[in-house]
């Protein structure tokens, strides 16, 4: 007997969450001894506090071991009842928990859509064919007697052992957070597993906690989703340390209870290869300068309309900016760059966004122009050759606006919308400064490899080219404009943090 990965996101999670309990590295390693301790585990936790109220979010109320039918601990029955009520659990534990040895035959030769081996042979439900499953066993899937959507109109999915089992298991690898319980499915099954593994360490403390403290609920994830999940990916690809290939992941926040929900998030191959570099090498500092200005801000006091001391030691922020604007990658790439390496506020969101604080003035350090460049080639996917070409021209405009004290320009080249009135304000510096004994500073094919598709033709990004040589330019004038803040394109005072955004 040995048990793999199928593809499906669900059952995929269950099967690592499998092998993260029997301690071992691969599904294949898992042996029939693991199962069994597996079943026994399920059997004496789910039938009491706080699984068994936790559950029913993957499960509903109608799963084997949360049915009120079926509680032999229920106050005020009578032994005889409780004997009944016993024996009817433990008969739907085991054709919930054991099919998965050397399993019968099914009547009609019914395959498992997951695995391809032998549907189980008995019944989950007192109203499904033997050898299917419904909501009550996979969750997000229809109820027992709806017949919509099944081939043939015949409730229920045929489901083996196996399946069975990783699905009952499967919600002990997920984090309870947002909607409901957040289950992480990626294209390589070694980060499916560290993902699962992870989460299964948080609830087996959970679990324990709870029944030690005798509390009936499971505590929740503080972080909203998208951030929880940013962050433990990150601290898992710190310990796996690059060594696997770059890959997408998709994440499943559900609640199959009495209001089912369900909002997926995906992260695509850039985006995470991104991730990897930045949180190491040369880009480590920078990246997380980045991060910690980006978490979410104490609110403000009704009263006094400030934060207290204790609000600023205190709050534990529930989600990082930085890390939500991530999954919009690479759509938003224009506006993420403008937000988190140009800082210019969006005034879209509340004063607890540390947005409504951002500044020019002593914003880059070490390193900050690596971290863009790494932005640009992992997620723009921009040719190493325009990215020189940008660099070079910042670096150029950057000595012209020293040496010739050019604020006026430095101001107009931030603000100008207009692509021709932008051309010809380049034109205007590269023939001041080659009046004032220097080289150019830009050839036409250097101006047309950045901002233009041919002659008289704006690149769709131009403005993009343009705030990223702007950015050039801020790393190479930091000590200029701390001498001179009035330079700045835009409002820079404390005042600006606290203003509302204008309607």
């Amino acid at each position: 007997m040995q048990i793999d990965y199928t593809g499906h996101p669900f059952v995929d999670v269950g099967i690592a969450a499998i092998t993260a309990f029997a301690e071992k590295q691969h599904p294949s390693e898992v042996t029939a001894d693991d199962l069994a301790k597996l079943a026994a585990y399920i059997r004496e936790h789910y039938v009491r506090p706080p699984l068994r109220g936790h559950l029913t979010m993957a499960f509903t109320s109608n799963a084997w071991f949360s049915q009120d039918a079926y509680n032999p601990y229920k106050p005020d029955l009578s032994a005889e009842e409780q004997t009944k009520r016993t024996q009817s659990l433990n008969a739907w534990a085991n054709r919930h928990l054991q099919q998965w040895q050397e399993p019968e035959h099914h009547p009609d030769d019914e395959t498992c859509i997951f695995t391809g081996l032998p549907a189980v042979a008995e019944a989950l439900s007192g109203s499904l064919k033997p050898g299917r499953a419904a909501r009550s066993q996979i969750p997000m899937l229809q109820s027992d007697g709806s017949m919509n959507f099944f081939t043939e109109g015949i409730p229920g999915l045929p489901i083996s052992g196996q399946a069975l089992l990783a699905l009952q298991f499967f919600p002990l690898a997920c984090a309870k957070c947002g909607v409901g319980l957040l289950a992480v499915h990626a294209d390589q099954p070694e980060l499916t597993y560290a993902f699962a593994l992870d989460f299964w360490r948080q609830n087996q403390q959970h679990i324990l906690q709870a029944q030690q403290a005798e509390e009936t609920k499971m505590p929740g994830a503080h972080r909203s989703p998208r951030t929880l999940l940013i962050e433990t990916l990150l601290k898992i690809e710190e310990r796996r340390k690059q060594e696997e290939e770059p890959v997408s992941l998709s994440a499943y926040n559900f609640n199959n209870g009495k209001s089912p929900s369900l909002v997926i998030y995906h992260l695509p191959l850039e985006t995470i290869d991104f991730l990897q570099h930045a949180g190491s090498g040369p880009y480590r500092d920078a990246w997380q300068r980045l991060v910690q200005e980006n978490w979410e801000r104490p609110p403000k006091s009704k009263s006094t309309g400030k934060r207290s001391a204790k609000q600023e030691t205190t709050f534990e922020p529930r989600r990082n900016y930085l890390y939500e604007d991530v999954f919009e990658l690479p759509h938003n790439a224009a506006s993420f760059l403008r937000t988190y390496f140009v800082r210019i506020p969006r005034r879209t969101h509340a004063t607890t966004d540390p947005e409504w604080g951002y500044t020019l003035r002593g914003r880059w350090g070490s390193g900050s122009w690596s971290l863009l460049e790494l932005f640009l080639r992992k997620v723009i996917r921009m040719e190493q050759a325009r990215i020189e070409q940008i660099r070079t021209l910042g670096d150029g405009l950057a000595v012209y606006v020293r040496q010739q004290g050019r604020k006026k320009f430095f101001r107009s080249f931030f603000n100008e919308r207009s692509p021709w009135k932008f051309r010809g304000l380049l034109i205007r510096a590269n023939v001041n400064h080659v009046k004032a004994g220097n080289p150019p500073l830009f050839t036409m094919d250097h101006y047309i490899d950045i901002f233009e598709e041919a002659e008289e033709m704006m690149r769709p990004d131009w403005q993009l080219a343009r705030d990223l040589v702007m950015m050039r330019m801020i790393e190479q004038l930091q000590d200029w404009l701390q001498q001179d803040p009035d330079i700045l394109p835009f409002a820079d005072t404390e005042e600006n943090e606290d203003a509302e955004p204008s309607s």
